[in-house]
């Protein structure tokens, strides 16, 4: 692949990388922000909704607590005065105050009176009595005697949702005793909920709990500071929820709050604007960049290599590359011509060479011994025969305290200690065996056709020859670990299971000998 197309290439990878990450970017902070935004604007309107609906009982409640702490109402709820009925629970009552139901309830829990209006055709409507009955043991129960005490909210009976709002009935100065409870209800139907929507300039719907989609994957209602429990939505309107709670703190409806998704749509217009501008502006900029690179660094580039190519098929040293210019690959054509000309002078030096250079190469320039390189060549060459040079054995040693040495007395004397222990490691061995050192510290001895009784006997005569050397270099003392293995003829076994097998015996072979 030539140098321009993976110029070429490489643009395009990192442009595509650049707009990925514009555009993902954008999608978290401008994308993202919108979404959050839109959120939190749906989560006021849900808290407006609530709160007008709020404001609504807390009037009714009001309304209760003018006709319960009445001296006409003390009177009536003991002996139910038709001039009572006549004079103030008549229909404009019930219409002025917008209410679907009024009930009076004495000390012995029993309804003394009761009607129901229908606010929407303005007249008088009967009460089912056992919704009658419902709303009396829901909100009769509570102290009496005691002015502050109220209750109000929600109430679901079969004929629906009401407001309902409940207080003692005391005297115009809040004098005891009670002689009951006065129950107001206003129904919470479509008309009321349009009502509350002109009221906060929302678009408020009511919805069984059941009927969203997402109910039972909902874990918690609404807390006090977060009511949005849901929400809905496609690419022009939202809708959030949250659950309305009767009196007792029960679910009993949805609440839902629609609006157009202006902000989203907005943002989103804006991010594909953002994005399209900075994709012309990144692939201009490219483009730009592409052609410069082309004209003054790929072009050039091209010619030289094209020379160095000619050169390389004639291998004709003696040619060199055409040097045009004054910048760096001008300066790279005069390098390489220069180079020629060395190469050219030193070819013969290297043939000459050659044969030192392979014996560096698989010595240690250290100790002399085989390398790391010629000791894994080796392994691989007897590995694939190993049949043939069975019994195996292999011999692992560590010189011990190196490091030691190296920290306290120098890096001079743990090579010296080194070049000591090799000349020591290769006394006992046959030319035909390979003593390498594969490591820092680390050397290993692999003995074609050898059994396991030998190589012991070998690595005790090591050992001796360390002794020998230690009783008369007490400054600087040999000491080593020793592992051995032999291969046991199995037809799965290879020689990196012989090498593994003595590596892991080291510590205990040590052991064994001290």
């Amino acid at each position: 692949m030539t140098l321009r197309k993976k110029t070429l290439i490489l643009i395009a990878f990192f442009l595509i990388g650049l707009l990925l990450f514009v555009y993902f970017t954008s999608q978290f902070v401008l994308y993202n922000g919108y979404l959050e935004l839109e959120e939190r604007i749906l989560k006021r309107n849900v808290d407006r909704g609530l709160n007008a609906l709020q404001r609504e009982i807390m009037t009714l409640n009001v309304t209760v607590g003018d006709w319960a702490f009445w001296d006409d109402s003390y009177q009536f709820v003991q002996n139910l005065s038709t001039e009572y009925i006549n004079s103030n629970l008549t229909d404009p009552t019930f219409i002025t105050n917008k209410l679907s139901l009024m009930m009076f309830i004495n000390n012995s829990d029993e309804i003394v009176f009761s009607k129901g209006f229908d606010l929407i055709n303005k007249k008088e409507t009967d009460i089912p009595e056992s919704s009658r009955e419902m709303v009396r043991k829901k909100l009769f129960h509570f102290e009496l005697s005691d002015k502050n005490m109220s209750k109000s909210g929600l109430i679901s009976v079969p004929e629906g949702l009401f407001l309902v709002a409940s207080r003692p009935i005391l005297t115009s100065n809040y004098d005891g005793p009670s002689k009951g409870a006065l129950v107001m209800a206003r129904k919470f139907d479509d008309t009321e909920l349009s009502i509350l929507s002109d009221i906060t300039q929302l678009t408020l719907t009511l919805k069984p709990i059941k009927e969203l989609p997402d109910y039972a994957s909902l874990r918690t209602l609404p807390d006090k500071n977060n009511n949005l429990i849901s929400k809905i939505y496609d690419k022009d309107f939202i809708t959030g929820y949250t659950v309305l709670k009767d009196i007792f703190d029960q679910p009993v409806m949805l609440l839902g709050v629609t609006a157009q998704r202006e902000i989203y749509n907005q943002g989103l217009a804006t991010l594909y604007f953002y994005i399209a501008i900075v994709f012309i502006a990144i692939v201009s900029f490219f483009t730009l960049i592409f052609l410069l690179l082309h004209k003054m660094v790929l072009s050039p580039i091209a010619r030289l290599s094209a020379a160095v190519q000619k050169i390389a098929v004639n291998s004709d040293l003696s040619s060199r590359v055409p040097v045009e210019g004054k910048d760096e690959i001008s300066s790279l054509a005069a390098e390489i011509n220069k180079m020629l000309s060395v190469i050219e002078n030193t070819q013969q030096e290297l043939k000459v060479s050659k044969n030192r250079y392979r014996y560096l190469s698989y010595h240690d320039s250290l100790t002399g011994l085989y390398n790391r390189t010629f000791f894994d060549e080796e392994m691989a060459r007897l590995n694939r025969d190993l049949k043939n040079y069975t019994p195996l054995s292999i011999i692992c040693v560590d010189v011990d305290g190196l490091k030691l040495t190296n920290d306290t007395l120098g890096h001079r004397a743990g090579d010296d200690l080194l070049i000591s222990f090799a000349r020591l490691l290769a006394k006992p061995f046959r030319k035909t065996d390979v003593i390498a050192r594969v490591g820092g510290d680390e050397f290993c001895i692999i003995l074609p056709g050898t059994t396991n009784e030998t190589a012991h006997i070998k690595a005790g005569e090591i050992i001796k020859l360390i002794e020998q050397y230690n009783a008369n270099h007490s400054v600087i003392p040999i000491s080593i670990s020793v592992g051995i293995a032999t291969s046991q003829g199995s037809e799965s076994e290879s020689i990196y299971d012989i090498y593994q097998a003595a590596d892991n015996n080291m510590q205990e072979l040590c052991s064994w000998w001290k």
